[in-house]
């Protein structure tokens, strides 16, 4: 410089920006810093956090939903298997009661001496339907009682089948019970409509009063040995139907008992964060602002902040510049601006650039969350996100751009100071 005089004033003007700055940075630091710390990354975990928990807790609501309709349709079917061995215990005595009618109606026919099952009678016409001819037919007592058996063991077999098949067929049904039962469905259905069936009505061929003998209550095991065998094997699947639908309840019950927890567990913490975020609300409330206010504002404020730093500190360099030749570490010691060889460069220059990582940092999360950008009936605007993240851009670009420069002439080597000079 020409004159010492201004000298020792631009050296003074420096030393007086350097601290002036030194307090404008330290309260940037700490406003952006104890505000992203403390209020602005809580929030937005919560708000991350939250959608998560909630899809969670609806795929667990519905998996439990599924579990109690299965458990239902398992109780179903066990109350089907129960009622349809209530029927088989009864069929017999049914039976018995249906040929004894039968019968009767040929005695009536043949008097005290004849033989009933050769007298003929009139029995309704197997599918006949009213209008389209004959609904009677006439065939002899023996043929009838034939008919007869062979009637009932198709009821007896289809009542089966129909008490599973919406059970077996259901949506929710576990996938081990559906096995189960169409296994025992073709079984059960299978000995009852072919096997017993075969059996009684040889039995019948062989002595046509066989159904006299049978014990009261009436039972098919007493016809023949192969009937006591086809009945006990009817009644084992059954009996192992009903021990793995019990078996499956209890593994259903177990698993939903699980599920219950994970959801219990989960509404909790759901509850956890909502009382978090509002405490954080409540600690900004000073602001007037929502949180999702807060979330959309502070990148602007935190970037416009940073830009401010830059562009001072950007010109405490251009008096460095002016100055070149004087050692003004020495008059003014900072530490965020000093020559290229004082130690801890590298970390001033990311201390610069903090407020403006703050920025972005929250400028991503919130142009990630739909819930941030919204209208006044809180549904997602496009046009304010649009909106905002143009403001976003320009800011942080603009930011990056300082920054760059700022670290460039920061890091640029220095002329030495002339020797005598302060």
């Amino acid at each position: 410089m020409p004159e010492p005089s201004d000298r020792d004033r631009a050296i003074t003007a420096y030393a007086a920006e350097v601290r002036a700055y030194h307090t404008f940075f330290g309260a940037v630091l700490l406003a952006v810093g104890a505000f992203h710390l403390m209020v602005m990354y809580p929030l937005l975990q919560v708000r991350a956090a939250l959608p998560a928990i909630v899809e969670r807790t609806k795929a667990l609501s519905e998996e439990i939903r599924v579990g109690d309709q299965a458990q239902q349709t398992v109780a179903a079917a066990t109350m089907a298997v129960g009622q349809f061995r209530r029927t088989l215990a009864a069929a017999p005595e049914q039976l018995r009661g249906d040929i004894a009618a039968i019968v009767a109606r040929g005695r009536t026919l043949s008097g005290p001496r004849g033989d009933p099952y050769v007298v003929a009678i009139r029995i309704p016409r197997e599918g006949a339907q009213p209008g389209s001819g004959p609904t009677e037919e006439e065939v002899t007592v023996a043929e009838a009682v034939r008919r007869q058996i062979g009637r009932q063991m198709e009821a007896l077999g289809m009542s089966f089948e129909k008490a599973v098949e919406p059970i077996r067929t259901a949506g929710d049904t576990p996938a081990g019970a559906v096995e189960l039962l169409r296994q025992a469905q073709e079984s059960v259905g299978r000995q009852i409509q072919v096997d017993l069936n075969k059996v009684l009505q040889e039995a019948f061929t062989a002595e046509h009063n066989f159904w006299l003998r049978w014990d009261r209550p009436a039972s098919f095991s007493t016809v023949s040995t192969r009937a006591d065998e086809i009945i006990r094997n009817i009644d084992g699947a059954l009996t192992g139907l009903l021990d793995r639908l019990a078996k499956a309840a209890t593994q259903t019950r177990a698993h939903q008992q699980v599920l219950r927890g994970r959801l219990d567990a989960l509404q909790a913490t759901q509850r956890a964060l909502g009382e978090r975020a509002g405490r954080i609300a409540a600690s900004v409330r000073w602001a007037a602002l929502a949180p999702e206010e807060t979330v959309r504002l502070y990148p602007v404020v935190a970037a416009a902040l940073s830009l401010m730093a830059l562009f001072r500190v950007r010109r405490i360099l251009e008096l460095r510049r002016g100055l070149a030749g004087i050692d003004l570490d020495q008059i003014a010691p900072s530490w965020v601006v000093g020559s290229s060889t004082t130690p801890g460069r590298v970390w001033a220059i990311v201390t610069l650039a903090a407020p403006l990582l703050a920025a972005m940092h929250v400028a991503f999360a919130a142009l990630s969350d739909p819930g941030v950008f919204t209208n006044a009936l809180g549904e997602a605007s496009p046009l304010a996100s649009a909106g905002y993240a143009v403001a976003y851009a320009l800011l942080i670009l603009i930011g990056l751009w300082q920054l760059t420069a700022t670290a460039r002439t920061m890091l640029a080597p220095q002329k030495r100071p002339a020797h005598g000079n302060r």
